[in-house]
């Protein structure tokens, strides 16, 4: 595996401009397919792109951001600059100084696979090339844009923000977002409305509580459900059995079987140890019902009345989407579909 790694580092050829138009060609084709099944997903990351630097950043590389990238990327004749780009891409990266590797084996290869990570790592120049950069303060902003798709159905998302994994008020949330998707939203979603689905979800890694929808044939509709939904959460009272209910569902999330390849990987990307992750189990179980009305006043109905929030649509134009209604229309979409 480390003599294939090396040939890959070693020897590529960026100048086979053929080959890597067929590669560019192929990843824009695959992006673009792509929003049809997971447009509520690009709906989502797009707007909490703007809430936080951990998501622009996710949005630049794997968003809406990098599927127009692409698209302009398998437009070009002349690829000579993305050579030249990739090529100092690789310099820099490539080296020994910016890699962190994380080897997931059984004791008996332990040393094995030391012995070639180790022949692998000299391999590479000890330090790269200098790219220049741009600071680019982030501040968190609030806004509504529409992405105009050639499909007949919707893909929305409403995104706050919410509070770092290691805060007592995530496990609350987390409960509060299966609750509201369990007991109002797919039903007004998906049964009344006829969306292939719906819901709330709060991702504890990157703080930030999500309203979504799939295949939606309304659009403006839904994200009054969403604000409708808040309204519904504080007024309703949950029994301890849907409270129950509520927690086991997060936990077949939390302790689902891992693969090997994922044993340890929360903790190498994410810095969250097994302690962390203890922790969250326990306190997910002490969520009460006054928890529930707590969070979903201060974290989701005071920032909707203020407008702290962001709102990202995918999918067919209609009047009521304009520019003067407070929307920023990203006609990226009208684009590819000519």
């Amino acid at each position: 595996m480390y003599g294939i790694l090396s040939k890959l580092v070693h020897e590529t050829n960026f100048d086979d401009t053929e080959k890597l138009k067929t590669l560019i060609n192929g990843n824009a084709s695959a992006m673009v397919n792509s929003i049809a099944d997971s447009g509520h997903i690009f709906a989502r990351t797009f707007a909490g792109a703007s809430l936080t630097p951990g998501m622009h950043n996710a949005e630049l590389m794997g968003g809406m951001t990098q599927v127009s990238f692409m698209s302009q990327l398998a437009a070009k004749e002349d690829i000579s600059d993305v050579v030249d780009k990739l090529k100092q891409i690789a310099s820099a990266v490539l080296t020994q100084s910016s890699l962190r590797i994380a080897v997931t084996c059984g004791e008996d290869a332990v040393e094995s696979n030391t012995n070639a990570l180790v022949d692998f790592i000299q391999g590479l120049p000890t330090v790269g090339k200098s790219i220049p950069s741009v600071s680019n303060p982030f501040s968190p902003h609030y806004k509504k844009t529409f992405f105009p798709l050639p499909f007949s159905v919707n893909f929305s998302a409403k995104v706050l923000r919410g509070v770092p994994y290691t805060h007592g008020d995530g496990a609350s949330l987390q409960v509060l977002s299966s609750l509201m998707t369990n007991h109002y939203l797919h039903r007004e979603i998906r049964e009344k409305n006829g969306a292939y689905g719906g819901g709330a979800r709060y991702a504890g890694l990157n703080g930030l509580f999500s309203f979504y929808s799939y295949r939606d044939p309304r659009t403006l509709e839904t994200l009054d459900t969403y604000s409708q939904s808040v309204d519904w959460v504080q007024k309703r009272v949950f029994s301890d059995q849907e409270m129950t209910e509520s927690k086991l569902s997060i936990f077949q999330g939390v302790d689902a079987p891992q693969s090997v390849s994922e044993e340890g990987m929360l903790q190498f990307v994410n810095g969250i140890s097994d302690e962390m992750r203890q922790w969250r189990r326990e306190a997910l179980l002490k969520v009460t019902q006054d928890d529930i009305k707590r969070v979903a006043e201060q974290y989701l109905a005071k920032p909707v009345q203020g407008g702290h929030y962001s709102t990202a649509l995918l999918g067919e134009s209609n009047d009521r989407i304009a520019a003067e209604n407070g929307w920023h229309i990203n006609q990226w979409g009208e684009a590819v579909k000519e």
